[in-house]
């Protein structure tokens, strides 16, 4: 008895876990609007488990791209993109972090800009 009462208290933490992460991952699920200096980039992601998709769009170089290698670890974010700065292909890291309606964003340095603070906002 005392083993399958351990048993159904280890499958019942087991699900908790699983729960919270898929709404962790949930919780970055749409569009965000936020600025790089004074341009306008919005954001599209999609969670599948710790498995971030999605596309980012900033107005000083129109087009959306498409992210790459992105994860989810609970409210934390990381992908990058690659862009054409300068005629080279150039990899743009990002890292950062939800907290409700508001995700606040690290962009990596890029072709000789130092790194950046971005906070965007959720679209509803």
């Amino acid at each position: 008895m005392k083993i399958r009462s351990m048993a159904s208290l280890a499958m019942a933490a087991l699900l908790a876990a699983a729960s919270a992460l898929a709404a962790a991952a949930a919780g970055v699920d749409g569009k965000w609007v936020g600025t790089v200096g004074e341009s306008e980039i919005t954001f599209e992601f999609k969670a599948e488990g710790e498995k971030l998709t999605g596309t980012l769009n900033n107005a000083a170089q129109a087009g959306a791209v498409e992210i790459k290698d992105g994860k989810v670890r609970g409210d934390e974010i990381s992908f990058h993109v690659v862009r054409n700065l300068n005629n080279a292909e150039t990899k743009v890291q990002w890292t950062g972090k939800v907290a409700g309606d508001q995700l606040t964003l690290t962009r990596g340095e890029v072709a000789g800009n130092a790194a950046a603070p971005v906070v965007a906002k959720r679209v509803k």
